[in-house]
């Protein structure tokens, strides 16, 4: 089955965590050999506000590492 390639982000303490979990063992399930999935142990909702991205202010040194480790792999994911 043709399917298209699917990257899955999730923060262990965000509560559309397991949607992300059901979503990534359903397209499994159903042939996508394509997918990934990268849990952020320890991450939460909204992470991201926290990293140097936003504002320009880093609150937590962790969610820039994370933040930064996710635009490298969009952009390694869209070549």
């Amino acid at each position: 089955m043709n399917m298209p390639r699917t990257l899955i982000y999730a923060a262990e303490h965000d509560p559309l965590r397991d949607d992300s979990i059901l979503f990534y063992n359903a397209a499994k399930r159903a042939g996508n050999e394509n997918i990934e999935l990268i849990m952020w142990s320890g991450g939460f909702h909204i992470e991201q506000l926290f990293s140097k991205y936003w504002a320009n202010l880093s609150l937590m040194p962790q969610s820039d590492i994370w933040i930064d480790q996710y635009f490298d792999k969009i952009l390694d994911f869209l070549k």
